[in-house]
């Protein structure tokens, strides 16, 4: 209700002159009706800002996921905060919708500072924006929201940002274009509680290709189910990377952890169609770290000065974890050079490497102490690589080796990690072949051994296979023997499967033979042996032109030995009983050099002797039983070729006995003898 006010007097003069302000109020809000308008200020249904903030994760060493120093609207400082090259700082902002007004077609427009311009044209600051908690993966949205009832909740809504396809420049030159150096979608996107994102525009740079500054912005727009609402918006901003997959290249250094003193930004510039003031989220040099540099390695075989070898063994970091080498026979070895690449090109400091027995000895090693040293504190050269000393590799195994590079400066310290580098080092081998002819049980004949690489045995002989394999100190392993009945099987046998076993056995300070096979067939036969090898040590085979086996028939030869056996024949008629005394008949031969029959002849005496038993009466008939052998007992006699030729005598002897009387034939029977052709033996 209006006061009156009256003049000192209560005239009415004075109270008329109170309602020339209130007529001249009705016509202004009669004008302004006319007009279209309202004669009082109508509210804003554009949203409010209630909070615009990003996560402080904490100086280092911390180590947490989460928001530890809380969300701040302050800026994040290397006293709050430590944020790496290719992270995201987390961002959110609440907005709250007005009763009345639109559901739909709601805005917010961000501005963020993609180029930092000093010295040169610049380095690149948030270079791309994308998922809030990509880095700070456990923070709470919600923390330090009170009451709770503040903070939206129901479903969370993503949108995928468009590619950015700009190329902006930087201090190395043209620059290239920010979709190779931006988050891939999975991790590009923003979130929204409390509404719907409908659509992010593809940022818009406002000065890419020049020198100075450049910002890129983006529009977001949303719709809601009714108002009033509360809404939180979620986003990071991707500090730009110096090196790595995303990394902006060489040679200078123009990620976000090389500008010079700060702040970056990223500007909350309008909600709906009205502008919110500075609402700015802010982040100093000192609370970004370098992106932490790789450290790439690579082994080579060289030569004892460190020199690739022709052509050259050496691994491709890209594609390869380790390289093999193989022992030469000699036991000489081989040697290996270890390359360090440090990225970004740039860095500064110092590599030391070492090699280990095993994986897990490597992993172990957290003090980089452990294993055996290739060499400390090699230095950079202008391509940011740095070479371990030379190592000789003399025995067959597996070495894990790593890389330590300590960084000065702005440089961090990076490790290559112990998978990377696997030098694998195999034994050659080579096997050579002998053959025995032996026994069934293996035994080398005797008395004289017939063993050579090839040999030459008789059908049903045995033959054993030996091999040789180099270096002799190899102890483990098999080898397997095959024969084969032409060269064609014996070359087509790569694996040891062909042909026919010739048995097989293990490996003893570098000998082995296989099993006794008998040859019962005639034949050339083709020997090889295939040693299986072992961990780190190589396979290896003989030739098939080694060992040559040749069985024969046997070869008897024929030596004629004619010979005649001188027999005699006698009857005794007459005979009566009556004596008490054994009479006998003896047969007695003579050669031509006696031809008297002479028994006092002392230098020729009878060739043979033979005397039997006269037993009976009446005819008694008698013959030689003359063997023809002379070992036999008694001793026995024949003609041969080396015989003397001429005429041969026997004597034939009675003795009688006291009812009969003695008699004789003496030198009466003869024959004669003209020799006997002996053949040649063949």
């Amino acid at each position: 209700m209006a006061t009156r006010v009256l003049g000192p007097t209560g005239s009415k003069r004075r109270h008329r002159f109170l309602l020339a302000p209130i007529f001249l109020a009705a016509l202004v809000a009669v004008g302004a009706l006319i007009a279209g308008g309202s004669a009082l200020a109508a509210p804003s249904t554009d949203a409010s800002v209630s909070e615009y903030s990003q996560c402080a994760n904490n100086k280092p060493p911390s180590t947490s996921t989460a928001c530890p120093s809380n969300w701040i609207n302050g800026i994040l400082n290397a006293q709050n905060s430590h944020y790496g090259e290719d992270q995201n700082t987390a961002q959110r902002l609440f907005l709250d919708l007005p009763r009345n007004g639109p559901a739909t077609n709601r805005t917010i427009t961000l501005k963020y500072l993609a180029r930092k311009g000093q010295g040169g044209v610049g380095n690149h600051a948030y270079d791309s924006l994308g998922q809030w908690n990509y880095t700070q993966t456990t923070a709470d949205r919600c923390q330090g929201v009170t009451p709770a009832s503040n903070c939206p909740g129901g479903l969370e809504s993503k949108f995928t940002i468009p590619v950015d396809n700009t190329v902006v420049a930087d201090s190395n030159g043209a620059g290239s274009s920010t979709a190779g150096h931006e988050l891939p979608d999975a991790n590009r996107y923003m979130s929204m509680f409390g509404g719907v994102i409908d659509n992010v525009t593809t940022p818009h740079h406002d000065n890419p290709s020049g020198s100075g500054d450049d910002y890129a912005t983006v529009t977001v727009r949303y719709h809601v189910t009714s108002t009033p609402a509360k809404v939180e918006l979620l986003f990071g901003g991707h500090l730009a990377a110096s090196a790595g997959p995303r990394g902006w290249g060489g040679p200078a250094n123009v990620g976000a952890a090389f500008i010079n003193g700060g702040p970056y930004h990223i500007k909350l510039t309008q909600v709906d169609t009205s502008s919110v003031g500075n609402r700015d989220n802010q982040i100093m040099s000192g609370a970004i770290l370098p992106i932490g540099t790789v450290t790439q390695t690579a082994l080579h075989e060289t030569n004892s000065t460190g020199g690739d070898l022709v052509p050259p063994n050496n691994q491709d970091p890209l594609t390869q974890t380790g390289i093999t080498v193989t022992l030469p026979l000699d036991g000489s070895g081989t040697y290996v050079t270890d390359y360090a690449t440090v990225a970004p090109p740039g860095s500064t400091g110092t590599v030391a490497f070492r090699y280990y027995s095993s994986q897990s000895v490597c992993t172990a090693d957290t003090t980089f102490t452990g294993g055996t040293s290739a060499g400390s504190g090699k230095t950079l050269d202008a391509n940011s690589v740095a070479k371990s000393n030379t190592v000789a590799i003399t025995t067959a195994g597996v070495t894990y080796w790593r890389a330590h590079f300590t960084g000065t400066g702005l440089s961090t310290d990076s490790d290559s990690g112990c998978s990377d580098e696997i030098l694998t080092a195999n034994q050659a081998t080579s096997t050579l072949t002998t053959l025995h002819q032996t026994d069934s049980s293996g035994v080398d004949i005797t008395p004289t051994a017939n063993n050579g690489s090839s040999i030459t045995v008789p059908v049903g002989a045995y033959v054993t296979d030996y091999a040789s394999v180099t270096p002799s100190s190899i102890s483990s392993g098999t080898v397997t023997f095959r024969y084969y009945e032409n060269t064609a099987d014996c070359i087509a046998d790569t694996d040891g499967t062909g042909g026919a076993s010739g048995g097989s056995g293990s490996v003893t300070s570098g000998a082995a033979n296989g099993s006794a096979v008998q040859f019962n067939t005639a034949g050339t036969f083709y020997w090889r042996a295939f040693y299986s090898g072992a961990t780190n040590i190589n396979a290896s085979s003989s030739s098939c032109s080694d060992e040559v086996l040749t069985v024969q028939k046997g070869s008897p030869t024929i030596a004629s030995d004619p010979r005649l056996i001188p027999q005699d024949h006698a009857s005794i008629a007459g005979i009566i009983a009556g004596g008490t005394t054994q009479a006998t008949i003896t047969f007695t031969l003579w050669g031509p050099d006696n031809a008297t029959c002479d028994a006092s002849d002392a230098l020729h005496p009878a060739l043979y002797s033979e005397e039997q038993d006269v037993n009976g009466t009446g005819t008694q008939t008698f013959t030689t039983a003359n063997s023809g052998d002379p070992l036999s007992t008694p001793a026995g006699f024949r003609l041969t070729s080396a015989s003397t030729t001429g005429t041969y005598h026997w004597s034939i002897d009675y003795s009688g006995d006291e009812a009969n009387t003695a008699n004789n034939r003496d030198c009466v029977e003869s024959f004669d003898f003209e020799g006997i052709t002996d053949a040649t033996a063949g």
